[in-house]
């Protein structure tokens, strides 16, 4: 196992066992049975090793089914991408319910807000030419914020619904109005004024 696996490990044992607030680098390092400077090589410090965690299990899988996927495949599969992104979440439950219990939601919500708007910039780059950049940065500012707080929600309550479960409301939501943007961007302007 490589050392940064290592300290995500020890990391995951910590967080069940303590505040979040409570835990140094030190204690990461000593239950990794490294020096600081093997931590400081990998990770900027606890917060960049829950970023870790976090992008593993939520943008990691979106850039490996784009990566899989070619570009028109990737509209339909958007749900099933979302689902995939709430099943990673599910199956590491108890480190985010730990996370939660022991005062890491607030670190949680701003980070995966952080990580979701930039894969979101990156999309709306490449699919939405006709939007101006400050309304591109909103807009995946909007989107990324809101699927964060449906995340936290659903982590409080204990991951009451099923990951599809959650997919299928956030793309009623969410996803299917992105849709209608990305459709609308791609019509002539005379047309879109023409419909209203």
């Amino acid at each position: 196992m490589e050392t940064s696996e290592i300290i995500l490990r020890e990391f995951k044992k910590l967080v069940a066992a303590k505040l979040y607030d409570k835990i140094t680098v030190a204690d990461i390092c000593e239950e990794a049975k490294i020096s600081r400077k093997t931590f400081y090589t990998h990770y900027l410090d606890k917060n960049a090793v829950l970023e870790k965690i976090i992008n593993e299990d939520t943008v990691h899988p979106i850039n490996e089914m784009r990566r899989l996927l070619r570009s028109e495949s990737m509209k339909s599969a958007t749900r099933l991408i979302v689902e995939m992104m709430h099943r990673n979440l599910f199956d590491n439950r108890v480190f985010y319910e730990s996370l939660f219990a022991h005062g890491g939601e607030t670190v949680f919500v701003a980070l995966i807000s952080s990580t979701i708007t930039d894969l979101n910039s990156l999309i709306l780059a490449r699919r939405y030419l006709g939007m101006s950049e400050k309304e591109r940065e909103y807009m995946a500012y909007f989107f990324a914020v809101s699927h964060a707080m449906l995340i936290r929600k659903w982590i409080r309550n204990g991951f009451d619904v099923s990951p599809n479960q959650l997919a299928q409301f956030f793309d009623t939501w969410a996803l299917r109005y992105w849709a209608d943007i990305d459709h609308a961007k791609n019509i002539p302007s005379k047309t879109i004024g023409a419909a209203y």
